[in-house]
């Protein structure tokens, strides 16, 4: 027998209800038979995976409450197991999961808040690397000018969402449940959100796009989220000074003081 074969009889163990074929390689006795050693390391298995969805989605746990949590979770896993070496790779496709995990359904926004928690995680994990000085781009070739790109800050991930998320998940980092039940009563949940989160040394920062359009009138269509967006679509500067004209600067300024763009070069 084949090592390929032996491993994949014990994934199929651990991550299915098929136990058959691992346990023709365990040796059970009077106490425990060769099944119920397999269903021990898979509980073992799944218990350790579910800690770390506990980990990573604390909110979505809180809101979805223990039990159902963790009866989730063992679908999940059984349905998209490990497929990285990387342990803090396991959980990226739980929102995707959640968007149609029926039992989900009654709290519509929770796929939404695995998508917040899971690129705060994303956006922690980033190593930052040192930004390039914005002040030399004056000294850039004129012909260099229309194939200049920009790249993003690696940490910054932006996402949109139906429902107030941030806010609801700042209610839940506070000291005791009086105080997030009261919280949360106070969010509006449905108001849309279009969010940029990113590291800043040793926090994280979150923006809501929305209400910023809302403080200082954007115009539609030259939006600073519409900005960032076109940029990590490697737009030139060409292309968006074509598109954002006036407000182009603006745009750049708003960019760099906030840490969104990371380089600069011309192609």
């Amino acid at each position: 027998m084949s090592l390929e074969k032996l491993q994949n009889d014990f994934i199929a163990a651990f991550f299915s209800t098929n136990s058959q074929d691992a346990a023709s390689h365990v040796k059970g006795d009077e106490s425990l038979s060769a099944e119920q050693r397999i269903g021990i390391y898979r509980g073992s298995v799944h218990g350790i995976l579910t800690q770390a969805l506990e980990q990573t989605f604390p909110v979505c746990k809180m809101l979805l409450g223990e039990k159902f949590f963790n009866a989730m979770c063992d679908v999940f896993i059984d349905q998209h197991p490990p497929s990285s070496p990387f342990f803090a790779d396991f959980g990226a496709k739980l929102a995707s999961f959640l968007d149609t995990f029926e039992p989900a359904q009654a709290v519509p926004f929770v796929a939404d808040m695995a998508r917040l928690e899971w690129f705060r995680k994303q956006a922690w994990q980033t190593k930052l690397e040192p930004a390039s000085d914005f002040t030399q781009l004056m000294e850039t070739p004129e012909a260099d000018y229309a194939s200049l790109t920009f790249s993003l800050n690696p940490s910054l991930q932006l996402f949109q969402s139906n429902y107030r998320i941030d806010l609801l998940w700042n209610a839940h980092q506070l000291n005791n449940q009086t105080e997030i039940d009261a919280a949360v009563e106070r969010v509006n949940i449905d108001e849309p959100v279009k969010l940029a989160i990113w590291k800043l040394s040793d926090e994280l920062a979150i923006f809501n796009f929305i209400e910023d359009e809302k403080i200082k009138k954007h115009n539609k269509g030259k939006t600073l989220w519409d900005f960032l967006q076109a940029v990590s679509n490697q737009a030139n500067l060409e292309q968006l000074a074509l598109n954002y004209n006036c407000k182009l600067a603006a745009h750049l300024s708003s960019s760099i003081q906030q840490g969104w763009l990371q380089s600069y070069q011309a192609k």
